[in-house]
């Protein structure tokens, strides 16, 4: 497969994803299944690094017999590349190479027992997904043969833009499933019967939540102009004049947390 044959099947996962609000539920397995047969991948997982004690937390793992893998806080101070990303802000994709001695690392204790765990899969490359003071979050692959190299790095730079839009959409999906708690249950539903994308209930949200249209674009990795096509989009579906109506509008109707829904 061709860098432009991935890099349109990865977009193609994506949106797809962003379309429908159940594709999105399974994504990141689908997602590493690609790179299997791309890059030779073999352990995949998305996580989270959080400053300053470098303690991670899982929020996708690839494939299912490595959610059992258990790493203690001692452990993840030896990771190389948890040590680096949490102790700096850097947006690029790295792998073990870039970060540490090969001789020194692979003669490490560590690294013997991870590439145990791991199934043979020691080479590593991380993947940026959003960064702050607080927090990183990583997506992460593993192989067992061979370092990752310049070419293959050079294609997985070019799908970091869409693999970060992702997660920023579904941590955003996600907190409006979580408030569905309290709120209507149907409220799927009612998003479907108004004919609301998932794109656009992501904006909605964020607007519910007081953003404006220049913030909701940063939180969503989207230009501002992208944000605003998804407002006109919803005062169409909504026969609302501006933002705010469109907000007090939804949740009036139950689409997004806030006043009781109408019967």
């Amino acid at each position: 497969m061709t860098g432009t044959g991935l890099d349109n099947r990865i977009l193609d996962l994506v949106l797809a994803a962003m379309a429908d609000l159940d594709e999105d539920r399974d994504v990141w397995p689908r997602l590493f299944d690609e790179l299997t047969s791309h890059f030779g991948v073999t352990i995949g997982g998305v996580l989270d690094i959080d400053r300053p004690g470098l303690t991670t937390s899982t929020v996708a793992v690839w494939p299912d017999w490595a959610a059992r893998i258990r790493v203690t806080a001692e452990e993840n101070m030896a990771y190389p590349l948890v040590r680096h990303y949490g102790r700096r802000c850097d947006p690029l994709p790295r792998t073990l190479d870039d970060v540490v001695d090969e001789c020194r690392w692979r003669s490490a204790a560590r690294f013997g027992r991870m590439r145990r765990e791991f199934g043979g899969a020691g080479h590593h490359l991380m993947v940026p997904l959003s960064w702050s003071s607080s927090e990183v979050r990583l997506f992460g692959i593993g192989r067992p043969d061979g370092n990752f190299t310049e070419s293959e790095q050079l294609k997985v730079r070019r799908l970091q833009r869409a693999l970060t839009a992702l997660d920023r959409h579904q941590n955003t999906i996600s907190g409006w499933r979580a408030a569905r708690v309290t709120d209507p249950p149907d409220a799927e539903q009612r998003v479907g019967d108004h004919g609301i994308t998932p794109r656009e209930l992501a904006v909605l949200c964020l607007f519910a939540k007081g953003l404006s249209i220049n913030a909701a674009g940063r939180r969503l990795g989207i230009s501002p102009r992208t944000v605003a096509k998804h407002q006109e989009n919803l005062q169409r579906k909504l026969a609302t004049p501006d933002r705010l109506n469109t907000v007090l509008c939804a949740q009036r109707l139950g689409l997004v947390p806030g006043k009781t829904a109408r019967a």
